[in-house]
């Protein structure tokens, strides 16, 4: 995004007005909580891949190999919000809260079933960490992600519900393999090992759910995710490759779950006050008096809405502080891990 400045010409424009002469505003910087995400197995995944020669220790090397594409994917990109995804690995996954769930029959309703259970044995909620000097900063919220190894509902993954970042049970599954159904000419298909592209897409994907991402429709699907020009958005389903970014649609319904949830923020200014100084003083050169104080009247409330709180800027200092992963030192809602 280009300086308010530019955005206050527009309305300008619209209003009849004429526009300052030059920029004198700051550009936007947008800064907003992490999310840290907890990484579960459950029995049918520590069964499969243990039959193929994993160890715990390596089952944990391929689920953090996960999470570093995922976290790469959503902090590198300015399509995906730059979201700062936290590796919270604060338990031990071979005796975790998933640990021990198992569906023999997950084919027909193990998805529903799966959901269920996740929402028994996890929660999701705010994450603190007090500090030396006895202060507490709101770092961030949960998610959890579930890795399985079957075919749960015939779904490669699926979310508790779409904007679930916010709620109490932000939670998501990931398939691992891929088979175990009949295809069209009425072969078995066994199951075996899926692509480890295509679990990367669909954990990214499901992300996007929690943070409210919805499959594109109509016109947005038309636009997004036709077969023909392999542009496909991250959440155009049944799609690869994907692209990290949301389309416009996604984009906006993303931005509006982070305002809230990781309460994003403006930090190029101080104070709001001194965003209110600065439009006003902007307005102030437009040439004719008469129109200076409807563009500050719009103005004002537009972009200085937003802007950084002392408390917030701190908390974003200590997430900065943290790391990509954390074994320790906050807290954060859930069962015992």
């Amino acid at each position: 995004m280009k300086g308010l400045t530019s955005l206050i010409a527009i309305v300008l424009l619209g209003l009849g007005l004429t526009a300052p002469a030059s920029a004198q505003l700051a550009t936007p910087r947008y800064v907003k909580k992490a999310v840290f995400v907890r990484m579960h197995w459950d029995q049918t995944f520590f069964n499969y891949w243990q039959a193929r020669g994993y160890n715990a220790t390596s089952m944990n090397a391929m689920l953090r190999s996960y999470f570093d594409g995922a976290r790469a994917d959503y902090l590198n990109n300015s399509g995906l919000h730059n979201i700062d995804l936290i590796l919270l690995d604060d338990f031990n996954r071979a005796t975790g809260p998933m640990s021990t769930y198992y569906d023999n029959a997950p084919l027909d309703g193990g998805n529903t079933r799966l959901i269920a259970a996740m929402r028994t044995r996890l929660k999701t909620g705010t994450v603190n960490k007090t500090v030396p000097n006895g202060s507490t900063h709101l770092l961030g919220r949960t998610i959890n992600v579930v890795f399985v190894a079957g075919n749960f509902g015939r779904l490669a993954g699926e979310v508790d519900s779409i904007s679930a970042l916010g709620t109490a049970d932000a939670n998501a599954f990931v398939s691992t393999t891929f088979g175990d159904f009949y295809d069209r000419d009425g072969k078995y298909v066994p199951l075996q090992n899926q692509r480890t592209d295509l679990v990367a897409e669909t954990l990214i994907h499901e992300i996007g759910h929690l943070f409210g991402g919805s499959h594109p429709s109509g016109s947005e699907a038309t636009r997004e995710c036709v077969p023909r020009t392999l542009t496909y958005e991250l959440m155009c389903p049944g799609r690869t490759p994907l692209q990290r970014r949301f389309g416009a649609a996604n984009y906006r319904s993303v931005e509006n779950v982070i305002k809230g949830s990781l309460q994003r923020c403006n930090s190029a200014y101080t104070s709001t006050y001194s965003c209110e100084q600065a439009v006003i003083a902007d307005c102030s050169r437009i040439l004719d008096y008469t129109q200076i104080q409807p563009c500050i009247d719009f103005a004002v409330p537009v972009h200085c809405a937003a802007i950084c709180t002392t408390t917030q800027k701190q908390a974003r200092v200590v997430v900065n502080s943290v790391g990509a992963v954390v074994t320790s030192g906050v807290s954060a809602p859930g069962p015992a891990q």
